[in-house]
């Protein structure tokens, strides 16, 4: 039984007949079909949600270096959104995007992914072609409902904003959509903050600083202003992401 109908007093004060009764059957009838359709989206959601979770998890435990990374860019990615206006379904759907943003560096060989130094001109190629790898996988999974889209977003957060990057190909420039232009200050702002590869990290202010001095050369200057605008709340988001991964962990 998934809930129950009650009707008291008919406004003109006469007693409900067969009419208000099977009027009231067909209330009910719609009213089942609306909850089972909610209850069957969101054990879909729920579901959809493991799986990525254990992608992230799986690319987590190939590239330690990584750690958090993929779930920081997207907590951070969404926390821009919001900032910049988006409505909740459009940043539901770059937070998505954000969250698979480098699934394909499950393609990356370990060798590139858990180096500790510089990658050479021939890795760095390799390496690039992550985005090549994440189009695909994402393009295979067929999302539809709010994550219908991702696939166009995710592969492309390492496109330059005056043009260039990568993948080679369009979109390109100022036709990358605003999606993928926001997860590209994201994640940038926070690798620019790790160790990956030899480089010297940077504080927050710092890779704020260096953020900013890039807008409208390879970051969309709105989505850097609204990162700038989040700067007190940048170090909770992190707390707030590492904090549950570190529950979730432990539940399991």
């Amino acid at each position: 039984m998934l809930g129950v109908a009650q009707v008291l007093n008919r406004s003109d004060g006469k007693p409900f007949d067969e009419e208000d009764r099977l009027l009231l059957e067909a209330l009910a009838s719609m009213a089942t079909v609306a909850i089972e359709t909610v209850q069957l989206y969101e054990e879909q959601k729920s579901a959809t949600e493991a799986v990525i979770s254990g992608l992230l998890m799986g690319l987590e435990m190939r590239d330690p270096q990584g750690k958090w990374h993929s779930q920081e860019v997207r907590a951070c990615s969404r926390a821009i959104a919001r900032e910049m206006g988006f409505p909740e379904e459009d940043a539901r759907r770059i937070e998505w995007a954000a969250a698979l943003h480098d699934v394909g560096k499950i393609a990356v060989p370990d060798r590139i992914l858990t180096k500790d130094s510089s990658l050479s001109s021939e890795e760095k190629s390799e390496y690039e072609n992550h985005a090549l790898w994440t189009r695909e996988f994402l393009e295979a999974m067929g999302f539809s409902g709010e994550m219908a889209g991702v696939e166009a977003i995710a592969p492309y957060h390492h496109k330059r904003f005056e043009g260039g990057g990568f993948p080679p190909g369009p979109p390109d420039g100022k036709e990358v959509p605003q999606g993928a232009r926001i997860i590209a200050v994201a994640d940038a702002f926070l690798v620019r903050m790790s160790t990956r590869w030899g480089q010297y990290p940077l504080s927050q202010e710092d890779s704020l600083r260096w953020v900013r001095q890039k807008a409208g050369i390879d970051f969309d200057p709105e989505a850097v202003q609204a990162l700038h605008r989040l700067a007190p709340k940048l170090e909770e988001i992190r707390v707030r992401v590492r904090t549950a991964a570190v529950r979730r962990l432990g539940h399991e």
